[in-house]
């Protein structure tokens, strides 16, 4: 693990989120903690342990043997004194492992107690991470697939809504069906992308909470609203100019033609004031439209990329990066326990 991170992880602010994060309680976090910022002891414990045992074993056993020689070099050996100085080198040894326990020693034996429940923990949020970041691949591909269909569509629209524009002077009925059949593309696409900007606001919003432990009972709908709207401003705007397309060409119609709308809907719905199509008219109309087919075109091609690419989204890649520090902590934690784990077999 990156120790920079480790580090900024390390401070209170920080670890109080990381610690309601992975539900830990307050002795696990404290520990966890202290483990991380003296790791690096504790792993190397494990070499200096043995040899400080077996050190403390060797040096006791000098001390018995010289206690011995020089008694029995002034003194008699006798039955008794020999009971003495066994009984005074056995005390002497007890005292010399039964001294008080370090900071580090009562830190091994928390460690030991605690780090079992933390590692399972950490597998527990891991395995969530890794299936939030999956599912919100899942949601953005397949809205990315949704939204390839809606540029086709879009585009599809743009193109037919210029060609009832230009067949208006030409043809009657035939440039009201096209530019009808443009509205109706458009209707379509906007709905399509209206649709699929919802369902992905929803459940990114739902992934991200679920992702930051917060609890939540769904997504705010007045958010989503406004999400959705910005993010379809153009194709509003495009759905808005082919229905204004529509409405010149079926002016122009009746004006050329001297008719009255034979739909009372119709009627209403496009006007009863017959006039052709100004100059100006229909460059705005022919721009408007061209530009929506432009930007339809680049969408359709930016969509595709990115589902050629595998339609990676920015919050599941954030996920992943997360779920590879959390494994760091996991695996340090188990190096660490695993350290302490040999040394607690080593008498005492």
């Amino acid at each position: 693990m990156d120790p920079e991170i480790l580090q900024c992880l390390l401070k209170d602010n920080a670890w109080e989120a990381f610690m309601e994060e992975i539900e830990l309680s307050r002795e696990e976090g404290e520990v966890l903690r202290e483990s991380l910022r003296k790791h690096k002891i504790l792993i190397a414990l494990e070499g200096s342990e043995d040899h400080h045992q077996k050190q403390k074993v060797k040096n006791a056993v000098l001390f018995f043997l010289l206690v011995l020689f020089l008694f029995c070099y002034y003194q008699y050996c006798t039955l008794a004194n020999m009971s003495i100085i066994a009984l005074t080198g056995l005390f002497w040894v007890y005292s010399y492992h039964t001294s008080p326990p370090s900071e580090i020693a009562i830190l091994r034996e928390k460690i030991l107690k605690v780090f079992p429940e933390v590692r399972v923990k950490l597998s527990k949020r891991i395995t969530l991470l890794r299936e939030l970041a999956d599912r919100s691949d899942q949601v953005h591909k397949a809205c990315t697939v949704a939204n390839v269909v809606a540029s086709s569509a879009g585009l599809a629209s743009s193109i037919v809504s210029l060609v009832g524009l230009g067949l208006a002077p030409v043809t009657g009925g035939l440039s009201v069906d096209l530019s009808t059949m443009a509205l109706g593309l458009g209707a379509i696409a906007t709905a399509t992308t209206v649709t699929t900007s919802a369902v992905e606001q929803t459940n990114m919003s739902s992934i991200t909470a679920k992702a930051r432990a917060m609890k939540t009972m769904g997504s705010d709908p007045l958010l989503v609203t406004v999400g959705v709207l910005h993010q379809n401003q153009r194709r509003l705007f495009s759905l808005c100019s082919n229905f204004t397309s529509l409405k010149r060409v079926w002016r122009h119609v009746l004006a050329t033609q001297n008719s009255t709308p034979k739909s009372s809907f119709a009627h209403r719905l496009l006007g009863n004031t017959a006039k052709t199509m100004t100059r100006t008219e229909k460059i705005m109309s022919g721009a408007a439209s061209g530009f929506c087919a432009l930007m339809d075109a680049y969408d359709l091609r930016q969509a595709s990329k990115h589902l050629k690419e595998g339609a990676k989204t920015e919050e599941a890649e954030i996920l992943r990066l997360w779920t590879r520090e959390l494994e760091g902590i996991r695996e340090l934690v188990a190096e660490i326990q695993g350290s302490l784990l040999k040394i607690s077999a080593y008498p005492e």
